[in-house]
């Protein structure tokens, strides 16, 4: 098989939203011609979440774990914590994190990845190098590596870099520094992938690059995981608690203020009460917001639970709840859990704009609601329907047909492997010749 050096800071035992993309990959390389050996940090006991995950990739799959010295501060899955003492806490590494460190604290990890990177080079021949962004570290160790190693470079991106409307720059130099960077490497890789056709386009009216050499790949989900789902719910009690359930990682940006508020106002007005319905949150969030809003007796929030445990989770299940960031997110990404909830045959409750990605997912297979996330109305209106025992039949989906079969994992890394095939085939392109063509 062919080689490729796969650098993720994300990778399994973690758990968060960009962790599944890479390993799902990894696992199904080999089948189509690639055996990749992964680059990642270290297992940290605090996010040493998700080992059967780890266990379960293919033998030929190779993992090299160098040291990071922050590996615990940057660390997916940890919970978010926004006020008290201990949301200062977070504010303060935050900023300390955005003005210190170029392009993200992960840079520190870098020195050791590039050395550990250097010795796996050196004991085999590699055809391609392959990375993913965030963190933008990522990028810059794979490229420092296939220039080193005279290979052609790869880069995939689950959102966008330099351009991020919603990234906290430490100051506008800050950003440029960041863009500049952003602009060597594009420069310097043979082919770009994004997770959407819109971020595509980003790319290719952004930076001078073919439109041949730019790609879409969404997020998907892995087909094996459909043996998981069930469904344990008793539908034959009609008075049993309503469950919403929502499992992933949750960011600084992420608002269920208009979630929370209309849970109140349904409360204050004697049409709820915790007995009826109850929130999970199987996440790295806390009760801090519910505790503020009034509404924690609605509210279970649980540690994040290895992938395959998951679907217990959802089982248990009446709705399934996915939130998405205005402005940002409708345009360029999909939201990773959405992809587990559709196999889960359980309606989802989507608090997403309207718009190109997840909205027409949803809505071509009549998935569930969607609510704008800031829409308190709209998002009452949904949890009234969801009272009144509105679509609570289990739905099995058909993973051959459309709209799902285009996220299926691994027809997706079947894709990728056409693209490292087409690299692996010609001359990696120099840094000189790079910059030479711009």
């Amino acid at each position: 098989m062919k080689q490729v050096l796969m650098v993720t800071f994300n990778f399994p035992p973690m758990v968060g939203g960009g962790v599944p993309r890479m390993a799902q990959f990894a696992k199904y390389l080999p089948q189509f011609g690639w055996q990749p050996t992964v680059l990642t940090v270290p297992m940290i006991p605090e996010t040493a979440v998700d080992m059967q995950t780890l266990e379960s990739l293919p033998e030929e799959v190779e993992v090299v774990r160098a040291h990071c010295p922050l590996a615990r501060v940057g660390a997916p899955g940890q919970p978010l914590h926004r006020t008290g003492l201990a949301g200062m806490k977070r504010w303060m590494k935050r900023k300390f994190s955005q003005l210190a460190f170029v392009p993200d604290r992960q840079v520190l990890w870098y020195p050791y990845a590039v050395k550990a990177g250097k010795e796996v080079l050196r004991n085999r021949r590699f055809d391609a190098v392959f990375a993913t962004y965030g963190p933008a570290t990522d990028l810059l160790i794979a490229n420092r590596l296939a220039r080193w190693a005279n290979l052609p470079l790869v880069i995939d991106y689950q959102d966008l870099w330099g351009d991020d409307p919603l990234w906290e720059w430490g100051s506008p130099l800050h950003r440029r520094m960041n863009q500049a960077m952003e602009r060597r490497i594009i420069r310097r890789a043979e082919k770009v992938i994004a997770v959407s056709d819109p971020m595509a386009e980003h790319f290719r009216q952004r930076y001078p690059i073919r439109d041949g050499d730019v790609y879409s790949i969404p997020n998907g989900f892995d087909p094996e995981t459909l043996s998981l789902v069930h469904d344990s719910r008793e539908l034959s009690n009609p008075n049993r608690t309503k469950r919403i359930c929502f499992t992933g990682s949750a960011s600084g940006k992420t608002d269920f203020s208009a979630l929370f508020g209309a849970i109140g106002d349904l409360a204050r007005e004697g049409k709820v009460t915790p007995e009826q319905l109850r929130i999970e949150f199987v996440s790295n969030m806390t009760l801090d917001e519910p505790r503020r809003l009034g509404v924690a007796d609605y509210v279970e929030v649980r540690p994040p639970v290895p992938h395959a445990e998951v679907f217990n989770v959802l089982a248990r299940s009446d709705v399934l709840m996915m939130i998405e960031p205005p402005g940002y997110c409708v345009k360029y990404s999909y939201a990773c859990k959405m992809f587990d909830y559709m196999l889960a045959g359980k309606p989802i409750l989507a608090l997403i704009e309207e718009g190109e990605n997840s909205a027409p997912v949803i809505r071509e297979g009549d998935l569930g609601w969607i609510a704008h996330p800031n829409d308190r109305p709209a998002v009452r209106a949904v949890l009234e329907a969801i009272l009144a025992g509105e679509r609570q039949q289990f739905r099995s989906v058909d993973i051959l047909r459309n709209p799902w079969r285009r996220f299926d994992r691994k027809r997706q890394t079947e894709q990728l492997a056409d693209v490292l095939e087409e690299v692996g085939t010609r001359p990696a392109v120099t840094e000189k010749e790079s910059v030479g063509q711009t």
